[in-house]
């Protein structure tokens, strides 16, 4: 006779009995000689009392129950059944032991582990064992007919790491024919960052970026990059890159040149017909070099609208528009500036979210970066209120603000909730750029208009 088709054992006390003995032969490999009641004062007794035979006199002066004379009520019963039956088919699982399921987790790795050596050895060798193991739990519940197929594209994939730059899903194409195969949600696409990672771990144990240190003479510590600049960055170290079709970044007045050393025709070009451009991140990247056309010293400007009206007054101007958070494309541009011995003068809006930009670049390059009309003198003579200041996000952001320059103008914030926008602050910026560039070197600035 079946337990579980006889509504007498659906009562919730043996229920939860069956909980509290399948735990305890989990721990420790039985079921104990006793079972205390106060784990099941909660539930209705009765139908315990009428399987063991307990009379009511007795069942208030009842502290505990027998273990061995419950299995031997269930035995006698109609049901001819046993304790582990019960347990076992209440609890929908098979008794076992902590001891017994740790070997067999313990077996099942060391397979997993043997076969991905013979399979994926170059993904084996880059894993750490911590690794290993969620990805042991990920294979185990996957369907035989699919399970090795990340594994196998991402071996295939290190054994041909392209040479020059390339676009991540025309790598993935050529490797398996999907091109979004290799894409950061995907199963194969994290193992590839993984692995990739662990590589460049075991080449650059001190955990610094030293292509950046060789860029701009300093040591950059990765922990400052974003995720996002994380992952490209280390993309970047296989010559792999994400679709860059809306990674680019506006410029105007700068000259890059090759790997050859020579100057490149679109760029110069650019700076002689005095046209502001978009660059994208692969023409960033294909550069050796970029610098400003005339003079060591680069503007940029946080509002693309600001930006496009120093375009029109100074056309120039060596000038970048970061346009709000700072993308790969604008990283690595500012990088090569950097490493040519620019100064980067930066003007952004004087609120929580704009002095948090302006903190990180100054962060990213201590020596290289200036502010531009961002002091305390602008922000007193041009601060306008704002309502939602004060909200949560935005005390957190400026309770973050460190730099010596911009902290007064955090605190000012704070205390004032007023806040000041590039656009009302033109003739600052104006002047501070004048009175910049002439101190790096310019004798004159050509000017196209006047405001």
């Amino acid at each position: 006779m079946e337990i579980l088709e006889e509504d007498y054992f659906k009562a919730t006390v043996f229920k939860k009995l069956a909980h509290i003995l399948w735990r305890r032969w989990y721990r420790q490999g039985s079921f104990g000689q006793t079972l205390g009641l106060s784990t099941l004062k909660t539930v209705d007794l009765a139908p315990l009392w009428g399987l063991l035979g307990v009379p009511s006199y007795e069942q208030a002066q009842k502290k505990s129950i027998s273990v061995s004379l419950l299995d031997e009520a269930l035995r006698c019963s109609r049901f001819r059944s046993t304790l582990e039956k019960l347990v076992e088919t209440l609890e929908g699982k098979q008794l076992t032991t902590k001891k017994e399921v740790e070997e067999k987790e313990a077996a099942q790795y060391r397979a997993f582990v043997a076969d991905l050596q013979r399979m994926a050895p170059v993904v084996a060798k880059h894993l750490t064992e911590n690794e290993c193991r969620q990805w042991c739990q990920w294979f185990k519940q996957q369907d035989d007919t699919v399970r090795w197929q990340p594994f196998l594209l991402v071996e295939n994939a290190w054994k041909n790491i392209p040479t020059t730059i390339t676009r991540i899903p025309f790598y993935a194409y050529t490797l398996c024919g999907n091109p979004h195969a290799l894409d950061g949600q995907e199963v194969a696409g994290r193992l590839l960052r993984q692995t990739l990672y662990n590589a460049y771990e075991m080449v650059d144990a001190v955990g610094t970026d030293d292509e950046m240190a060789h860029l701009t003479g300093e040591q950059e510590n990765i922990q400052e990059m974003t995720p996002t600049e994380k992952e490209n960055n280390l993309l970047l170290r296989f010559n792999l890159v994400k679709d860059d079709t809306l990674n680019f970044v506006a410029i105007q007045g700068l000259i890059a040149t090759n790997g050859a050393g020579d100057e490149h025709p679109l760029w110069q070009a650019a700076v002689d017909t005095k046209t502001a451009w978009q660059v994208s991140l692969k023409q960033i990247l294909e550069m050796a070099t970029i610098r400003p056309a005339r003079g060591q010293a680069v503007v940029l400007m946080e509002n693309a609208g600001v930006y496009s009206m120093l375009s029109d007054i100074y056309p120039t101007l060596p000038l970048v528009c970061t346009a709000g958070q700072f993308t790969y494309a604008v990283w690595m541009l500012l990088r090569k500036l950097v490493t040519s011995g620019c100064t980067l003068y930066y003007s952004g809006d004087m609120d929580a979210m704009g002095l948090i930009m302006a903190q990180r670049l100054k962060e990213r390059f201590p020596k290289a970066v200036k502010y531009l009309a961002m002091n305390t003198e602008v922000y007193i003579a041009h601060a306008l209120p704002r309502n939602d200041v004060y909200d949560e996000t935005t005390v957190k952001r400026l309770q973050c603000i460190k730099d010596c320059t911009l902290q007064p103008i955090a605190d000012a914030i704070m205390k004032s909730g007023k806040i000041v926008y590039q656009e009302g602050i033109i003739e600052s910026i104006i002047h501070e750029i004048e009175s910049a560039l002439v101190c790096d070197g310019w004798k004159s600035i050509d000017k196209a208009c006047v405001l």
